[in-house]
């Protein structure tokens, strides 16, 4: 027989709302995640979404919402932030934008090399997200909060070594958070195990026959993994949440009255398993409806979320930045690319791959010579370093909902600052941190992944996001 999961009742009277808003654009947008795509997106392979979750302990409400996209920029997060708060009263630091980062998903930030977006999108995009949270708080009702966990082998750590240098490949010994965690929203008071994991019974007192109840479903949930939605890679130009859509549609069907809202954890050093078979999209099947199996194992080791209320807070950090190479260097690497790109002929995606770092050598020295202004004349030209800008500031931010606490990160962060996380809350509580919330400032590696190098750190990953690479410090 199916047992409860929460025997007591919750020590916050929680309430909460819910909504999801379609936010897949037109054909014709320029898709991001992958600089080797020549044209705009040609289909649809499933819908993408903006879903809001507002919590509400009686006193403080939050709100979390996940879009369908790759990332967006901090400014227009920033934007999307004061908005919300302008017309539901939920104070910006009290709000997470977070994106799942999914690889087939529109333009929605700025990327040397990724095409153009669109601003009409653009614009309505922001309002949609905007909308989400509004509809979701005027949906609130009092609920019942679950946590749980459960095995999930979906990533690999991507950060491999060969021939001494680390490449994007798979590292079988390598860091990776092999769980998924769900938490689950339930009518008030009550939780039950989810109706594809057991079946309750009860006595018919007219019939005196032992009768199947209806098993009890939860309202709406969060799922959480720590793995890079790249499934589907470059060759796709279908728009589509990679293998988290395949998950979200296995548990609508084994859950139809279940909203689910997806989150991804610090990934920025691990993929999903499967990269190499040809057919990515049956890749992206398969491991979307391994998590949906994860976690309605998660949802039915769900205990009750304790604590008390909702904290919100927010600091903001210097980031370090690293120099940029001279400027003699930048003139002779762009005009070594000008020289590959003439030798590249009709291969399209060489030409591409190398016009990321024409777009990036040619910025950069336009930025030098901005910053040296009339100076530029005098500049030495083998100088070691430039430094255009010292540091930049980025938000890092916490809310807590009772026990569990999300953190939030404006990058593409490694997989060790969730363990790093964990073990810096007090005990008796929970952390799952956020990647590409708020914004992305691009790779967050860790101590480790710096002293290494490879792609995430001194590659081409900064060149896509930006002028300068990050310090280590």
């Amino acid at each position: 027989m199916a047992s409860n999961i929460l025997p007591q009742k919750s020590p916050c009277r929680w309430q909460a709302g819910w909504y999801q808003v379609d936010i897949t654009p037109p054909l014709g947008v320029w898709m991001s995640g992958f600089g080797l795509r020549y044209k705009g997106a040609e289909g649809v392979l499933d819908p993408l979404y903006a879903t809001a979750m507002v919590f509400d302990d009686g006193q403080t409400q939050a709100a979390i919402v996940s879009c369908d996209l790759l990332c967006l920029d901090a400014g227009d997060a920033a934007q999307i932030r004061l908005s919300i708060a302008e017309k539901t009263g939920i104070p910006p630091e009290q709000i997470i934008i977070h994106t799942t980062h999914t690889h087939s998903g529109p333009l929605t930030s700025t990327f040397h090399g990724f095409g153009s977006r669109d601003a009409a999108y653009d614009s309505v995009l922001q309002r949609q997200i905007v909308s989400a949270v509004v509809l979701a708080r005027q949906r609130l009702q009092p609920v019942s909060l679950t946590y749980g966990e459960a095995l999930a082998p979906i990533g690999i750590n991507r950060r491999e070594q060969r021939g001494g240098n680390v490449v994007i490949g798979e590292d079988n010994t390598g860091l990776v958070d092999p769980r998924a965690v769900v938490i689950g929203v339930w009518p008030a008071d009550t939780a039950g195990n989810s109706g594809a994991q057991a079946t309750d019974h009860t006595v018919d007192a007219e019939r005196g026959v032992e009768a199947e109840k209806e098993p009890l479903e939860p309202l709406a949930m969060i799922l959480w993994a720590a793995v890079h939605p790249v499934i589907l890679g470059g060759s796709n130009y279908l728009l589509s949440r990679d293998f988290p859509g395949f998950a979200a549609a296995r548990l609508k069907k084994t859950l139809p009255g279940t909203l689910c809202l997806y989150t991804s954890g610090p990934c920025g050093d691990v993929n999903p398993i499967r990269m190499r078979e040809p057919n990515r999209i049956e890749s992206a099947r398969y491991i979307g409806n391994l998590l949906a199996a994860s976690a309605l194992t998660a949802l039915t080791k769900g205990t009750p979320l304790t604590g008390e209320g909702i904290r919100a807070a927010r600091h903001f950090i210097r980031v370090p930045l690293g120099p940029l190479p001279p400027l003699a260097e930048i003139r002779k690497e762009a005009a070594q690319i000008r020289r590959e790109i003439v030798a590249a002929g009709i291969d399209v995606e060489n030409r591409l791959a190398l016009n990321i770092y024409l777009e990036w050598a040619k910025d950069a020295e336009a930025a030098v010579k901005e910053w040296a202004g009339s100076a530029a004349s005098l500049l030495d030209l083998s100088k070691p370093s430039i430094m255009l800008h010292d540091d930049f500031e980025a938000e890092l931010q916490a809310i807590a909902i009772g026990d569990l606490v999300f953190t939030a990160f404006p990058f593409e962060t490694f997989v060790s600052y969730q363990n790093e996380a964990a073990q810096r809350v007090p005990e008796g509580k929970k952390v799952l941190v956020l990647g590409c919330a708020n914004g992305d400032y691009g790779y967050l590696p860790d101590e480790a992944g710096f002293a290494k190098g490879g792609y995430e750190v001194n590659g081409l990953a900064y060149k896509l996001y930006g002028l300068q690479p990050l310090s280590p410090a």
